[in-house]
């Protein structure tokens, strides 16, 4: 499994995170993960993984990616249950 320059978790919030909800006044909040990724980074090909690529005028992104089955940290468990014959669930 290759390893990427990024942290895939996080311990905490980052404090722009908490500033901006400090400054919600609902009680419903939706949440998402972004990340800034600088433009040469996508050039570089670091992102053609998950089909972002950049040819040095435009950006470029992939309408749909399937993520491969054997990366990630429940990839071994999402593999395994393929193979369970239905009359075992």
């Amino acid at each position: 499994m290759p390893k990427f320059p990024w942290k895939s978790s996080y311990r905490a919030l980052p404090p722009s995170v908490t500033a901006a909800l400090a400054q919600i006044k609902s009680e419903l909040v939706i949440v998402a993960a972004t990340k800034k990724i600088p433009v040469q980074k996508i050039a570089d090909g670091l992102y053609a993984h998950i089909g972002l690529t950049h040819d040095g005028s435009n950006l470029n992104i992939t309408d749909s990616v399937m993520p491969d089955s054997t990366v990630g940290k429940f990839a071994d468990r999402t593999v395994a249950a393929t193979h369970l014959d239905a009359a075992t669930l």
